[in-house]
């Protein structure tokens, strides 16, 4: 037996057939604090269960069947680290916990901070339907955008910018350098062609008017009397330019732009 640090501590080789042996580290109490066992071609080390440390720092101990290692839950058998191995499954050991990934603190049940890469299969959401595209709006796709509506968020998704007829400054995109439509400071409608790109339209009209030959003119004297001929007279004809836009709601117009 020998005293280390304050502690008794007594360190027996037992021998087993085969040659088996394994080695047991008491306290001058007899209780056992840790065996390493000779499993033959491998050991192993046993932490007996036991309560915690007053300071756990830097030290590895069994509490209620679970290893900890300061502080920390390291896991039991077929878990670790709040995580649960089933066999096929691998599961949160509890189903209120949270998984945040670059984040210490998820506020859903996952959230990643960072980019998410999936190869194949797709995104399967809650209505049953499976997303295998990234977006299924394509690139160079215009849509309207109620932006002012009350409770939707004033920012964009970073692949989409309003269609302000700015250049477009964005290394990622394939529409980097190019020049986005001016469709909202314009108040463009769009129209459906076999070509995009096309603009034209008017937001007036007006009418013309044709009085006709004034010299040809005749008439019929008022009670039947004599035909009068050859008597020049006009039509005063007042045309104005007419606003010709129907009933509208008025949107932002936004470009998918990678």
């Amino acid at each position: 037996m020998k005293r280390l640090f304050g502690l008794s501590i007594c360190c027996a080789i037992l021998f087993f057939g085969a040659g088996h042996a394994q080695m047991t580290v008491k306290d001058s109490n007899s209780n056992i604090l840790m065996e390493v066992v000779d499993e033959g071609i491998s050991g192993s080390i046993r932490l007996p269960s036991g309560p915690a440390p007053s300071s756990t720092d830097g030290k590895l101990y069994n509490q209620g069947s679970t290893l900890y290692f300061s502080g920390n839950e390291l896991g039991t058998a077929g878990s670790a680290g709040g995580w649960t191995d089933d066999g096929t499954v691998v599961r949160l050991s509890e189903a209120s916990d949270s998984v945040g990934i670059g984040t210490p603190s998820p506020d859903s049940k996952l959230e990643v901070k960072g980019i998410i890469h999936t190869s194949s299969g797709g995104v399967r959401f809650p209505d049953g339907s499976l997303q295998t595209t990234a977006c299924g709006v394509p690139v160079g796709a215009i849509i309207a955008w109620a932006k002012n509506l009350p409770g939707v968020p004033s920012t964009l998704p970073d692949n989409f910018v309003e269609c302000n007829g700015q250049t477009l400054s964005d290394t990622e995109s394939s529409l980097n350098g190019q020049v986005i439509p001016d469709l909202n400071a314009a108040n463009r409608f769009l129209w459906g062609h076999t070509v995009s790109g096309a603009t034209g339209g008017t937001l007036y009209h007006n009418h013309l008017a044709s009085t006709g030959d004034p010299s040809t003119s005749s008439g019929v004297a008022s009670g039947g009397g004599t035909l009068v001929a050859g008597q020049h007279h006009s039509h005063s004809v007042d045309v104005d330019d007419e606003y010709h836009i129907p009933p509208y709601y008025t949107v932002i117009w936004i470009m998918r732009v990678k």
